[in-house]
């Protein structure tokens, strides 16, 4: 066989350059995997979303921020318009309506509000100024209490304001069937013209049906038994004080009780009852304003006396006590 013959060896030159070209594959290979691992990094981070806060959110803030309305408004602006929480988007939204603004009112204007308080400011309704806030409520309620700020159907400080055999009621402001001039001393009233001539229609102090009561102007004294205490009362058509004259000892409930008999003071075994039998008589809830004591085959009303000045006109007061039985030839 013939006999293999070996190459050459490699001179210096082509092992340099076998050599360079060897190292420069093995670092591509390596710039390669580097490169490889560093987009799998960044692959791996932006498919995670950015999580321990990696990623920013976008700039203006995160959503429902900055009155985006990105999240529930809250209660005291609960509706979500252009992107603002507001109170309201349509009237639908509020108890009364929604204004230019987006905020619940109870007005807009004049004609949303009651004849109780008839003007709008502001977006609520408040009292009248003067009779031409009334104006709208002509037919029914044309006059303005200023006082209380509603329009009202008459005012008692008016003459004849409701016309013949008609008063105005000084608490309600609205014409009732009463006659002027009816009303005897100490008897409930709703005006002066209520009162018989020279007495006045005054607070009494009192609640209930008892709180205006007709009382004797003081000209100047007060000398007419019972009513001897001169005093200063409210008016009730004025509000202002004048001057009465009134009861001492008792109200007008038991003035107007003497001597009469009523429930719980009316028969000899009311008596038994004492001071039950007492509280029937007089202004209910007025310890001791009055008193029930025997007469004849029964009982009656009274009340207490210092003098006998204290007593209706005719009786005497026997200890301390208006006497039932009245002598009217002694009355002036």
């Amino acid at each position: 066989m013939p006999r293999s013959v070996a190459p050459p060896p490699l001179s210096l030159t082509t092992r340099a350059l076998c050599g360079g070209w060897l190292a420069a594959l093995l670092l591509a290979s390596v710039g390669f995997a580097a490169c490889d691992a560093e987009f799998k990094l960044q692959a791996d981070a932006a498919s995670s979303g950015g999580a321990g806060g990696t990623v920013s959110p976008p700039e203006g803030g995160a959503a429902g921020q900055g009155g985006s309305c990105g999240e529930p408004c809250p209660d005291d602006v609960p509706s979500c318009v252009d992107e603002e929480c507001v109170s309201c988007r349509d009237h639908s939204d509020c108890d009364g309506f929604c204004d230019g603004e987006r905020g619940c009112v109870e007005c807009l204007d004049d004609a949303h509000c009651p004849a109780s308080r008839p003007i709008c400011e502001a977006g609520a309704c408040g009292g009248c100024r003067n009779g031409d806030d009334c104006e709208r409520f002509a037919d029914d309620l044309p006059y303005c209490n200023e006082a209380s700020g509603a329009c009202v159907e008459c005012l008692p400080t008016i003459p004849n304001v409701c016309g013949h055999g008609r008063l105005c009621h000084v608490e309600r402001q609205e014409c009732v069937d009463i006659d002027g001039g009816t009303a005897l001393t100490c008897e409930a009233c709703v005006s002066d013209a209520h009162c018989l001539e020279g007495h006045r229609c005054v607070h009494s102090g009192l609640s209930g049906e008892s709180k205006y009561v007709c009382l004797p102007e003081a000209k100047p004294a007060c000398s007419l038994a019972p009513f001897v205490n001169a005093t200063q009362r409210m008016d009730a058509e004025s509000g202002l004080l004048v001057s009465v004259c009134a009861l001492n000892t008792t109200t007008c409930t038991g003035f107007l009780q003497f001597s009469r008999a009523v429930p719980g003071c009316s028969e000899q075994e009311d008596l038994a009852a004492g001071a039950e039998a007492d509280a029937a008589c007089g202004h209910p809830g007025i310890d001791d304003d009055a008193r029930c004591v025997p007469f004849e085959d029964g009982a009656r009303c009274t009340y207490t006396c210092e003098h006998p000045s204290d007593c209706p006109c005719g009786a005497s007061c026997e200890d301390g006590l208006c006497s039932v039985v009245a002598d009217p030839d002694s009355c002036p």
